[in-house]
């Protein structure tokens, strides 16, 4: 998977980066079940710009409907991130890399494809044939890519065209 992140984005160390910080506090956000919801099935990111070497955050949505409670709150809303707690602020490699799945998906019409695995694949949901674990760990390239191949495959004459 790592081989992959790193074509996909054209940027060596960023695979590095994603193994280094993926599980870490700074990677941590709280949101609303329902935005929560959004962000992990694709439907909004957080893009980063650099401006005098301050990085600033805002919402970019690719989904019509995405209900932030507050209001005023959607695309191209600025995200406040504090730091007095002693936590660095996201990683903006971070960031860029889910903006830029989230953009790919939803270009190509995998997003729905995605979605739907995400909330009906009982190797993704659940222990598979009823065993405890997955056959393998699921962040090694011989067990995800082989997979979301097979079930993109499989799913794609379930998902209507875009």
């Amino acid at each position: 998977m790592w081989d992959y992140i790193r074509l996909f984005t054209g940027d060596d160390s960023i695979a590095d980066i994603v193994k280094e910080n993926i599980n870490s506090v700074e990677n941590g956000i709280l949101l609303e079940w329902n935005v929560h919801w959004a962000f992990g099935n694709l439907g909004w990111g957080i893009e980063t710009k650099n401006e005098n070497s301050v990085y600033k955050y805002y919402i970019k949505t690719f989904r019509k409907r995405i209900y932030f409670s507050r209001p005023g709150v959607g695309n191209g809303t600025e995200l406040h991130f504090s730091t007095t707690s002693g936590h660095k602020l996201p990683s903006p490699a971070l960031c860029t890399l889910h903006l830029k799945v989230c953009a790919v998906a939803h270009a190509c019409g995998a997003a729905r494809v995605f979605s739907h695995l995400f909330e009906h694949d009982p190797d993704i949901i659940g222990p598979a044939a009823g065993s405890s674990e997955l056959p393998t760990d699921p962040t090694f390239d011989s067990f995800m890519i082989p997979y979301l191949e097979r079930r993109l495959f499989e799913e794609s004459a379930c998902v209507s065209p875009v």
